[in-house]
Formats: structure tokens, C-alpha cells, sequence
């Protein structure tokens, strides 16, 4: 079931694709079975991102799913309006080390483990830091 369905198809397929392909900061790009990816080198380390398209989908479990919560309803529809990029893996030891100059993990074990023991503001200084070594593009938390 369309999660509008009694509107059109959205949006329109020649509205999917992002807006430029490959992004100016793209060392590899493609498109496969997943849809489009770009690598961006960020201080020396390579980071997947996926392009989400915009369209519809139905948020929630249905009400006569089998072990279903409380708290999974009510089933709607969601439109998301613009596409985004989206890194397809939890940042990664390395790539914080490299942008931060630190690593503040507790599990040091494979630099390639996502970074944990960061706060907000933490993530915040990354973004803006990101942003500095990435001109023209925008990062946020999604």
C-alpha cells in the first residue's frame, strides 16, 4: 500500500536523482543494486555515502502484527521531500582520528569499529571540522 494513496506517484521519477552527480568531492562513484554511492576521502579516509531519494513509505508496525509494542503505532505515512546523502556505515574510529586528532574510544581494537564515548557537542565540533576540510558541503547528524 502507498503510504498516500491517493496521490501520485512522488515525486516524480526525474526528481529521485540528486541534484549533481558525483558530488565535486567524490573520489569514486556508482550506482548498484543498492542505488548511488560516492567515496569522499575526509582527511585522508575514505567514507561511503548512499543517496536516499525522496519519496513515501508507510512508518509503523501494522496494529495486528504478532509481538507488536505499544509504542510501534500508529502506522502512517511519511514524505520525505528532498533527498540526502547519507554515510552507509557509523563513523569510524579511524575517520575520527583523523579529523579530531583523537581517538576517545574505549574499544581500540580495530581502528575500523564505529567511534563510541563522544557527546553531542563532541559530534558537533566533528561536523563543523568536517565541514572546514569539505567546502560547499553541508553535514549533519540525520
Amino acid at each position: 500500500m502507498a503510504a498516500f494513496p491517493s496521490d501520485p506517484p512522488f515525486p516524480p521519477e526525474a526528481q529521485r536523482r540528486p541534484p549533481v552527480f558525483p558530488l565535486r568531492c567524490a573520489s569514486a562513484w556508482g550506482d548498484d543494486a543498492h542505488g548511488l554511492w560516492v567515496e569522499v576521502a575526509i582527511a585522508g579516509v575514505v567514507q561511503c555515502f548512499r543517496w536516499i531519494e525522496p519519496g513515501e513509505f508507510r512508518m509503523g508496525s501494522p496494529s495486528g502484527e504478532p509481538e507488536r509494542l505499544e509504542d510501534e503505532g500508529p502506522r502512517h505515512g511519511v514524505r520525505l521531500t528532498a533527498g540526502y546523502w547519507l554515510a552507509d556505515t557509523a563513523c569510524t574510529q579511524a575517520l575520527w582520528q583523523a579529523v579530531m586528532r583523537d581517538n576517545p574510544s574505549h574499544f581500540r581494537e580495530n581502528p575500523a569499529n564505529p567511534v563510541e564515548q563522544v557527546s553531542w557537542d563532541d559530534v558537533d565540533a566533528f561536523l563543523q571540522r568536517v565541514e572546514e576540510m569539505l567546502p560547499g558541503v553541508e553535514v549533519r547528524l540525520p
